[in-house]
């Protein structure tokens, strides 16, 4: 079995971009208890293996306006 300290860690940053959100998204999942995080040196890090145990689903950002179609 693997350790936590065998696994691979993202900083905030890094996880905002893989799920394509703002840091300050995942600090404040961090605060509600919603994401499991170390900290080393003062810093946030998140588990590779923790990520698809979040317990909230971003929602997709949409870029590019909104179809205006009209029937």
């Amino acid at each position: 079995m693997q350790s936590d300290f065998d696994r691979p860690f993202y900083t905030v940053e890094q996880v905002a971009e893989i799920f394509q959100i703002t840091a300050n998204t995942i600090y404040r999942q961090i605060r509600a208890g919603k994401i499991p995080y170390y900290k080393v040196g003062g810093n946030y890090r998140l588990a590779a293996g923790d990520l698809s145990k979040m317990k909230f689903i971003p929602k997709p950002r949409h870029k590019g306006k909104k179809d205006n179609k009209e029937d």
